[in-house]
């Protein structure tokens, strides 16, 4: 900061932490009141939103449209009946996924940009923001940080990192890619840069066991149920800013698949992605640097 001082940083950090609240207010599908809560509850009407929730809600449209409809923002009727945060979680009954599959589709959305005004028209649809919120609130965070003279920090989100510039002694930023199901103790390997972006989408954060079988988090629309294609993370990168970018695409890449994930990330410039398949071998894009792990630490240091 151009103030280096820890006052000043401990205001930053203090005026960042109700940012974060400040978003949830409006971007949250389960809190009330929220801008997209109210979407979902008006039943068909128009809804008018804040610039953020319409931006969330305009780009996860065009990741729809990126991947084919894989990724979809309305799947919120199917999340509902997959509580993974309950004591007991059990798989829903299969007539309830099939009708809450019938209320899925991006084509059930429609914007007025005008009025910055948002409507299912689908009354039942619903939208889950939660494959690309925090990534947008990264890159909201980022910009508040720069705008107030930050020129080093880390700024992490659970799965979502933004390393801002380098290291104070200008080094890069090493950050850990974690080994799945490994409670957090082990690494892949570490990606050294900065100003940068690394998102990763797994299968072992949130989940279940019911009869043998694991349950996991990230549900493919077009069956209801998690989504089965060889892999159980894929990690994306991209420069500083793209947070949210990175966010929908790394489960865009768990969605598609190993081949057309490369194929994707490819030919976008500026991405790289590292797939963990289920035997953990990884495969990754052309450009994706990765660094052997030394001695197993993890990452942001």
């Amino acid at each position: 900061m151009e103030k280096n001082s820890s006052a000043d940083a401990g205001s930053l950090i203090e005026s960042l932490f109700k940012e974060c609240g400040r978003y949830e207010s409006m971007l949250s599908a389960t809190k009330k009141g929220s801008d997209i809560w109210k979407i979902n509850h008006a039943r068909g009407e128009w809804v008018k939103c804040s610039e953020d929730a319409y931006t969330v809600i305009r780009k996860g449209l065009s990741f729809s449209e990126l991947s084919g409809g894989k990724f979809d923002i309305t799947v919120g009727t199917l999340t509902a009946l997959w509580d993974y945060h309950a004591s007991d979680p059990r798989v829903p009954d299969p007539g309830a996924i099939s009708e809450a599959r019938l209320h899925c589709g991006s084509d059930n959305i429609e914007l007025d940009p005008a009025a910055r005004a948002v409507r299912l028209k689908d009354p039942e649809a619903a939208i889950d923001p939660g494959a690309i919120a925090k990534g947008y609130i990264a890159d909201r965070l980022t910009g508040a940080m720069l705008e107030n003279g930050v020129t080093s920090a880390i700024i992490d989100l659970g799965g979502n990192i933004v390393c801002v510039g380098a290291k104070p002694d200008g080094s890069a930023f090493r950050t850990g890619i974690e080994l799945p199901f490994s409670d957090r103790s082990e690494i892949i390997g570490v990606v050294e840069d900065r100003d940068i972006c690394v998102v990763t989408s797994g299968i072992y954060e949130r989940y279940f066991m019911e009869n043998g079988e694991l349950y996991h988090h990230i549900i493919d629309p077009a069956t209801g149920y998690p989504a089965s294609t060889g892999l159980i993370s894929a990690t994306v990168t991209g420069p500083r800013g793209s947070c949210c970018e990175c966010d929908a695409l790394s489960t865009v890449c768990f969605l598609l698949g190993e081949q057309d994930a490369l194929s994707l990330i490819e030919g976008m410039e500026g991405y790289e992605v590292l797939l963990v398949r289920a035997d953990e071998e990884t495969v990754t894009s052309k450009g994706f640097a990765l660094t052997e792990a030394a001695g197993g630490k993890r990452a942001g240091e």
